[in-house]
């Protein structure tokens, strides 16, 4: 190192080793130095060193101020092939160079003016970025992001820049850009980044290269706008809206339908886009909701889902909300009904959704089979004088006499009838017709010819009728009897039924022999005056005189016994007799003498009594006749 204390450079110096000015000293530098390879100078000022083996920004180092001029770069030692474009205070823009390492020379004017300095440098040549692709003009809509790319060979490094109008300036990664060292840059947003001009610096070891620049021209979005329906909500009762996109030039929705207006039937999230001039879109959607939910239709369980005899009505109630209407078109929530069946009711909900629901109503109105078990007779008779009834069909029972036994005893003929009520309440009745069949029978001793014995009809045979059995009272069971002596008679007669019926019958006796009698004549002594006398018999019937005869009167003229036999009506006899005496012997006739034989006032009738005119043949007396 050499150490100096003073130093002064107008023109051109080339620096090989260490020069150091000391501190106090004084180094004027108004010219242009050049280090070798160790080559170096402390405390300098003003001066620019020409570097060898630079890169395209570090040709030139500037220490303190300097106010001279480098003029250019080129490629031979008279500076009048350019190099390149050489840029204050330190770009070098290559341009017609070869690659490699060569000499290239740099024409400085320094800061004390006059001369000039053609200083030669070693340089290697890298080619600088080459744009393959540049960014292109771009027309986007407000509101979109949007990209600019490029590609470039030899580059290492890239930086986007924008001019707003003011000139291009280097971004950096802050909204809405990012990428900004990257190949491509992001614009998350255009918004408020119309006619803004874009490019890219590549840099690489042959140096920097601008882009094209590309314009970006941001389009107006459309106001897309979906009116808003007059509801929003899709019901049973509104199954379809109708929505209208405004906003202008062309439409196209979520189902790629491409008309303003868009019928809807499911909920959901509708959008459609509004395409503008320019290409720009804007999308607008609209929620349509649903409100399909059908109401939960029930009817309620009754008690019982059974019609019966007992039960003839059942009353369903619907629930579910809203309005209700029957299989029936009856609209209140709860409907009576009276016949079997299955029952629905629809019930609409508010929002006109339905739902259906159902009762089956089951009928229990089948009438039980009564019957009354016939009996082994249905005939009350004299033997058989109860029945027992049995009514049978499950359930309970009632007679028509309010018994409630399943069996009843009767005892009279009739017609009986049960009620039987089976568990679902229904009735059933049947009857039974007992005949009463107790008539006795008609008991009867057939009237024989004659019911009197007689001593001509010493037995009479008696014959009862009436059918069945007979029992008479002398318990003898033939239907025919004889009987041989007065009396009463009865028979008993059993009909089938066991009825009986007694019957009588009286036979009298007339075995009463007649009182025969032969009437005593006036006189029983055949006389000279009585020559015959006349036999009456009497004591009824027939007559049978002991000569035959049959008259019952006789006349007999001889003296004797007359005997008659009298047979009555009932054949009886009896015999009577009659002595006939004779009498032919004169009597004594004689007249008693009176008191008095003599007529007078006093006596008046005189009583004359004759004798002995009896037994005189029939000779009587008689009294005199009265004094006149």
């Amino acid at each position: 190192m050499t150490d100096i204390a003073r130093f002064n450079n107008s023109g051109y110096t080339f620096v090989g080793g260490s020069i150091n000015v000391l501190s106090g000293g004084v180094f004027t530098n108004n010219g242009v130095l050049k280090y070798g390879s160790a080559g170096t100078i402390t405390n300098n000022n003003g001066s620019v060193i020409v570097n060898d083996n630079p890169t395209n920004n570090t040709i030139f180092t500037y220490t303190g101020t300097f106010l001279g001029t480098v003029n250019g770069i080129y490629k031979n030692a008279n500076a009048t092939a350019s190099a390149g474009t050489f840029t204050a205070p330190n770009t070098f823009t290559p341009s017609g160079l070869s690659a490699g390492e060569q000499t290239l020379y740099a024409k400085i004017t320094p800061s004390g003016g006059g001369c000039t300095y053609i200083v030669s440098f070693t340089y290697t040549y890298t080619a600088p970025p080459n744009f393959t692709t540049s960014p292109t003009t771009k027309s986007v809509c407000s509101g979109s992001s949007t990209t600019f790319t490029v590609a470039a060979s030899n580059a290492t490094s890239y930086q986007w820049q924008v001019n707003t109008g003011g000139g291009f300036t280097d971004l950096s990664n802050t909204t809405p850009y990012s990428g900004v060292t990257n190949t491509t840059l992001n614009i998350s947003n255009v918004a408020g980044l119309n006619g803004y001009q874009y490019r890219c610096v590549a840099t690489g070891a042959g140096g920097s290269t601008n882009s094209n620049a590309a314009t970006l021209t941001v389009n107006p979005l459309p106001t897309a706008t979906i009116l808003t329906p007059s509801s929003t909500t899709i019901t049973c009762s509104t199954p379809s809206l109708s929505l209208t996109a405004t906003g202008g030039g062309t439409y196209r929705w979520d189902n790629n339908s491409t008309s303003a207006t868009r019928t809807v039937t499911t909920a959901g999230t509708y959008s459609v886009t509004v395409t503008a001039t320019g290409s720009c879109t804007a999308v607008d959607s609209q929620v349509i909701t649903s409100n399909t939910t059908a109401p939960t239709a029930n009817i309620l369980a009754p008690a019982s889902t059974t019609l019966t005899c007992t039960t003839t009505s059942i009353s369903l109630t619907a629930t579910g909300g809203g309005t209700y209407r029957w299989n029936d078109n009856s609209t209140n929530a709860t409907r009576t009904v009276t016949t079997a069946g299955t029952y629905s009711v629809t019930v609409t909900a508010p929002n006109g959704c339905t739902a259906v629901d159902s009762q089956v109503i089951s009928g229990n109105t089948t009438a039980p089979t009564a019957n009354i078990l016939a009996p082994a007779s249905t005939t009350l008779t004299c033997t058989t004088t109860s029945l027992s009834l049995t009514a049978t069909g499950g359930g309970t029972y009632r007679w028509d006499n309010n018994s409630t036994s399943a069996t009843r005893t009767i005892t009279t003929a009739g017609t009986y009838s049960v009620t039987v009520t089976s568990p679902n309440g229904c009735t059933a009745v049947d009857s039974q017709v007992i005949s009463g069949n107790t008539t006795a029978p008609t008991a009867n001793i057939l009237a024989p010819a004659s019911t009197t014995l007689t001593c001509t009809t010493t037995a009479i045979s008696l014959t009862a009728t009436g059918g069945g059995t007979y029992r008479w009272n002398d318990n003898s069971t033939n239907a025919t009897r004889t009987v041989t002596t007065a009396g009463t008679y009865s028979v008993t007669v059993t009909s089938p039924n066991g009825c009986t019926a007694v019957d009588s019958q009286v036979i009298s006796g007339n075995t009463t022999a007649p009182t025969a009698n032969i009437l005593a004549p006036a006189s029983t002594t055949l006389t000279c005056t009585t020559t015959s006398l006349s036999l009456t018999a009497t004591g009824g019937g027939t007559y049978r005189w002991d000569d035959n005869s049959t008259s019952a009167t006789r006349t007999i003229t001889t003296a004797g016994t007359y005997s008659v036999t009298v047979t009555s009506p009932n054949g009886c006899t009896a015999v009577d007799s009659q002595v006939i005496s004779g009498n032919t012997t004169a009597p004594t006739a004689n007249i008693l003498a009176p008191a008095s034989t003599t007529l007078t006032c006093t006596t008046t009738a005189i009583s004359l009594t004759a004798t002995g005119a009896v037994p005189i043949g029939g000779m009587t007396t008689r009294p005199a006749p009265p004094a006149r």
